[in-house]
């Protein structure tokens, strides 16, 4: 809101640097000029400003009827410039500011991605090893030389899913083991 009103503010100086600047000065003009001073007087919202307007105001309150002396002149120019110059100076620092809020939460949301990629990363591992470690230590079991004399020693699952791997692997090594028997 406060970029709209500067950007206002900008305007109502140009407005009055169009009504300054005709000559003769007319009653339209001076009308405008009138209007567009107001309106900034009405609209301030930048340090600076106030005098700015109150040098151009008392400019206006001494020329509106007659016609301007060049020194007059430059000075209502200089009071507009200022006026444009101290709202563009506002706009420009709410816009570094919205540019280092938009970087901040910029880094806040790369911090949070990073976080839960590590944390992501950290679940996954876990859980790939405690599904890895029973897995290798049954196919080791397994996979170890021996007759069918000797039962499994397959480890504890943590999870249903290995529990019933293990089950079904103790139970076809008793089939197994039983068929061994019934041969011999």
């Amino acid at each position: 809101k406060v970029l709209t009103r500067n950007y206002d503010s900008i305007r109502a100086a140009g407005r009055m640097r169009q009504a300054w600047q005709t000559r003769p000065l007319g009653p339209a003009a001076r009308t405008d000029f009138s209007a567009a001073l107001r309106f900034a007087q009405g609209n301030i919202t930048e340090p600076g400003e106030p005098e700015a307007l109150k040098g151009i105001a008392a400019l206006w309150a001494s020329h509106a009827s007659a016609r301007p002396s060049p020194a007059a002149d430059r000075s209502m120019q200089a009071g507009l410039d200022e006026l444009v110059r101290v709202n563009e100076l506002g706009m420009q620092q709410l816009a570094d500011q919205a540019q280092r809020q938009n970087r901040l939460i910029l880094l806040g949301l790369l911090g949070i991605v990073a976080v839960t990629l590590l944390l992501t990363l950290l679940i996954a591992r876990r859980l790939a090893r405690g599904l890895a470690r029973p897995l290798i230590q049954m196919t080791e079991e397994i996979g170890r030389p021996r007759s069918f004399d000797r039962p499994l020693q397959l480890p504890e699952a943590d999870s249903r899913e290995l529990e019933v791997l293990r089950l079904r692997l103790q139970e076809w090594w008793e089939q197994a083991r039983r068929k061994q028997r019934e041969r011999l």
